[in-house]
Protein backbone atom coordinates (compact mmCIF):
# COMPACT_ATOMS: atom_id res chain seq x y z
CA UNK A 1 0.00 0.00 0.00
CA UNK A 2 0.53 3.67 -0.29
CA UNK A 3 -0.19 6.74 2.13
CA UNK A 4 -3.94 7.97 2.37
CA UNK A 5 -2.88 10.72 1.17
CA UNK A 6 0.17 12.50 -1.11
CA UNK A 7 0.16 15.68 -1.23
CA UNK A 8 1.89 18.25 -4.65
CA UNK A 9 4.86 19.45 -3.97
CA UNK A 10 3.96 22.97 -4.93
CA UNK A 11 0.67 25.04 -4.17
CA UNK A 12 -0.33 28.07 -5.44
CA UNK A 13 -2.95 30.62 -3.04
CA UNK A 14 -4.31 33.38 -4.92
CA UNK A 15 -5.75 37.12 -3.06
CA UNK A 16 -6.90 39.87 -4.00
CA UNK A 17 -6.70 43.25 -2.20
CA UNK A 18 -8.73 46.81 -2.53
CA UNK A 19 -6.27 49.48 -1.94
CA UNK A 20 -7.06 53.06 -0.76
CA UNK A 21 -7.12 54.19 -4.26
CA UNK A 22 -9.71 51.84 -5.46
CA UNK A 23 -6.93 49.67 -7.10
CA UNK A 24 -7.14 45.71 -6.71
CA UNK A 25 -4.20 44.02 -6.65
CA UNK A 26 -4.01 40.12 -7.19
CA UNK A 27 -1.13 38.46 -5.12
CA UNK A 28 -0.17 35.17 -5.80
CA UNK A 29 2.01 33.34 -2.89
CA UNK A 30 3.39 29.97 -3.78
CA UNK A 31 4.43 27.71 -1.43
CA UNK A 32 7.31 24.97 -2.03
CA UNK A 33 6.24 21.35 0.12
CA UNK A 34 9.42 19.28 0.75
CA UNK A 35 9.32 16.04 0.17
CA UNK A 36 12.62 15.42 1.67
CA UNK A 37 11.54 15.31 5.49
CA UNK A 38 10.81 11.50 6.61
CA UNK A 39 7.45 11.28 8.66
CA UNK A 40 8.40 8.59 11.55
CA UNK A 41 5.80 6.47 10.89
CA UNK A 42 5.91 2.51 10.02
CA UNK A 43 2.78 3.16 8.49
CA UNK A 44 4.10 5.19 5.66
CA UNK A 45 5.66 3.03 2.34
CA UNK A 46 6.67 6.75 0.58
CA UNK A 47 9.57 7.74 3.29
CA UNK A 48 11.47 4.54 3.29
CA UNK A 49 12.57 4.86 6.80
CA UNK A 50 14.47 1.85 7.98
CA UNK A 51 13.74 2.40 11.84
CA UNK A 52 10.10 4.23 12.34
CA UNK A 53 10.06 6.04 15.18
CA UNK A 54 6.12 5.88 15.98
CA UNK A 55 4.26 2.65 16.10
CA UNK A 56 2.49 1.10 12.63
CA UNK A 57 -0.97 -0.29 15.29
CA UNK A 58 -1.46 3.59 16.51
CA UNK A 59 -4.56 4.38 16.57
CA UNK A 60 -3.52 8.31 16.44
CA UNK A 61 -0.90 10.34 16.76
CA UNK A 62 -0.76 13.47 18.47
CA UNK A 63 0.79 16.49 17.52
CA UNK A 64 1.46 19.18 20.72
CA UNK A 65 1.19 22.56 20.13
CA UNK A 66 3.71 25.21 22.03
CA UNK A 67 0.34 25.87 24.41
CA UNK A 68 0.43 22.20 25.58
CA UNK A 69 3.87 21.39 25.77
CA UNK A 70 4.06 24.76 28.17
CA UNK A 71 1.30 23.97 30.18
CA UNK A 72 0.52 20.50 30.17
CA UNK A 73 3.88 18.76 29.96
CA UNK A 74 3.09 16.35 33.08
CA UNK A 75 0.22 15.20 30.97
CA UNK A 76 3.34 14.62 27.70
CA UNK A 77 4.94 12.99 30.33
CA UNK A 78 2.63 10.09 31.26
CA UNK A 79 3.52 7.18 30.21
CA UNK A 80 0.08 6.41 28.47
CA UNK A 81 1.17 8.68 26.12
CA UNK A 82 2.65 7.58 23.05
CA UNK A 83 3.29 8.32 19.29
CA UNK A 84 3.56 12.26 19.55
CA UNK A 85 5.13 14.01 16.81
CA UNK A 86 7.05 17.47 18.38
CA UNK A 87 7.59 20.30 15.79
CA UNK A 88 10.94 21.70 15.13
CA UNK A 89 8.96 25.02 15.71
CA UNK A 90 7.15 24.13 18.93
CA UNK A 91 10.53 23.02 20.40
CA UNK A 92 11.86 26.04 20.07
CA UNK A 93 9.35 28.53 21.29
CA UNK A 94 9.40 26.35 24.15
CA UNK A 95 13.42 26.83 24.51
CA UNK A 96 12.81 30.74 24.09
CA UNK A 97 9.87 30.67 26.73
CA UNK A 98 10.87 28.36 29.51
CA UNK A 99 14.10 25.97 29.84
CA UNK A 100 12.95 24.03 32.37
CA UNK A 101 9.87 22.64 30.26
CA UNK A 102 12.50 22.27 27.14
CA UNK A 103 14.94 20.29 29.72
CA UNK A 104 11.84 17.94 29.55
CA UNK A 105 10.80 17.70 26.34
CA UNK A 106 14.37 16.53 25.24
CA UNK A 107 14.89 13.92 27.90
CA UNK A 108 11.17 12.47 25.96
CA UNK A 109 12.51 12.55 22.77
CA UNK A 110 15.33 10.74 23.93
CA UNK A 111 13.61 8.15 25.24
CA UNK A 112 12.62 5.57 22.70
CA UNK A 113 10.24 3.35 24.44
CA UNK A 114 8.06 6.90 23.87
CA UNK A 115 7.75 6.70 20.45
CA UNK A 116 8.41 10.34 20.14
CA UNK A 117 9.40 11.81 16.48
CA UNK A 118 11.03 15.04 16.32
CA UNK A 119 9.54 16.80 12.82
CA UNK A 120 12.46 19.14 11.54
Amino acid sequence: GRCLMVLPLTRTQQCFFKMKRGNVVKVLKEVYLRDDIECGSAFCTVCKRKDPVLEKDAACYVIPDTNICLHQIDALESPAMHNVILLSVVLDEVRNQNKATFARLKQLIMDQSRHIHFFA
